[in-house]
């Protein structure tokens, strides 16, 4: 009866056996529980943590522990935090420490050496090898001291050199060096009674340095000297020179201002005008009711036609003139178109200058349109001076 029931119990724990595994139940039986015999760590219902968190703390198989809000987990056991080492320190850092960076401690925000925590220089002083020292030879040799800082001392505004007060310059003064230095002033009008050889001022009365009013110094050469005239100085003949005076030449325009031939067949004799060429005939305009004629010092020029060119050559004697009547002497010369019959003559251009006593030396003076003497449709006029 006791063997049917072993034999009966053994078969029942087969058939359970094999029922379990056809069914696929392969779950392991649990494992033993958390204890100093399997965990370095600590415990935590029942199962094995590592003990190093502030939250599980504890080692040997203890039970885990959480740490407070002012202490950490150290080694498995709970304990006062710990400030980590700083990584800017004197055996690290020349300069000084800042939010534990290492900076060169040579700075005004952050000045300081061998690892010291940087200091802010204040109160007009300036960062010196490591140190806020105020302002003067030792902490700015290359400059001069405004309100306990250093200043580059090259201004006019603030001019000094090795750490001294800085100096404000004068209106006729210039910083040099860190020096205030007196500016030589540039002759002109302003403080030349004289005449100006460059930026010095002579008083104008020698043939070499002639001159007033400050205007630049003339040479006078030849026969000229270094005369008062009125209330200026300058270069003129000996008051026995005469000149002869000369209406030369002239050069104008082929067309006139409307880009048309100033002649047509019907106004000129000029052959070329059949070809389509018809050059003015030019003379000088004489005096009438609306006009005090063409002069030169005072000379009327006479009526002379130079028919059918743009390049007229007079050559006629105004007449003579001394060189003191001719110096200043204003010439005033308009050159018309003469048109036959009762045809009305076109203006072609007007030249107006006054005859320097440079004039008088180079033997002519030549009136221009880009020298903004002569107007119009005239480019050039000449006229000469023949000493006599």
């Amino acid at each position: 009866m006791n063997n049917s029931c072993n034999v009966w119990g053994a078969g029942l724990t087969c058939v359970i056996l094999l029922l379990s595994l056809a069914c696929g139940d392969d779950t392991p039986p649990p494992g033993p529980a958390c204890s100093a015999a399997n965990c370095v760590g600590c415990c935590v219902g029942g199962v094995c943590q590592p003990g190093t968190l502030d939250s599980a703390c504890g080692a040997g198989g203890g039970a885990c522990n959480s740490c407070g809000g002012n202490q950490s987990c150290q080694k498995g056991t709970c304990g006062p935090k710990t400030t980590p080492p700083k990584k800017c320190a004197f055996s690290s850092c020349g300069g000084c420490c800042q939010n534990d960076k290492c900076m060169a401690g040579s700075a005004q925000q952050a000045c300081g050496m061998n690892g010291e925590v940087c200091k802010q220089c204040t109160g007009g002083t300036a960062c010196h090898k490591g140190a806020c020292k105020p302002c003067g030879l030792e902490t700015c040799p290359n400059g001069c001291c405004q309100n306990m800082t250093c200043m580059n001392g090259n201004t006019e505004a603030a001019c000094g050199a090795n750490g001294n007060p800085c100096t404000s310059c004068g209106p006729d003064q210039e910083c040099k060096g860190g020096a205030c230095q007196t500016i030589a002033k540039k002759c002109s009008a302003t403080n030349c009674q004289g005449c100006c050889q460059g930026d010095v001022c002579e008083k104008g009365e020698q043939d070499a340095a002639c001159g007033s009013g400050g205007a630049m110094c003339q040479a006078c050469t030849g026969k000229m000297k270094c005369s008062q005239v009125g209330a200026t100085r300058l270069c003129k003949a000996a008051a026995d020179a005469s000149y002869s005076v000369i209406f030369q030449s002239a050069v104008v325009t082929k067309k006139n201002s409307k880009s048309q031939e100033w002649d047509t067949p019907k106004e000129s004799g000029c052959i070329t005008c059949l070809l389509g060429c018809c050059p003015p005939d030019v003379f000088a305009r004489q005096k009438d009711t609306k006009y005090v004629g063409s002069l030169v010092a005072g000379m009327l020029v006479s009526n002379s036609v130079q028919a059918n060119t743009a390049t007229p050559k007079w050559s006629l004697s105004l007449g003579t003139a001394s060189a003191t009547k001719l110096t200043g002497g204003a010439i005033s010369v308009m050159l018309m178109d003469d048109d036959a019959g009762i045809l009305t003559d076109d203006q072609i251009g007007e030249c107006k200058g006054t005859i320097q006593t440079s004039d008088l030396t180079a033997g002519q003076i030549v009136l221009s349109k880009t020298g903004g003497q002569c107007t119009g449709n005239v480019e050039s006029l000449t006229i000469l001076f023949k000493k006599l």
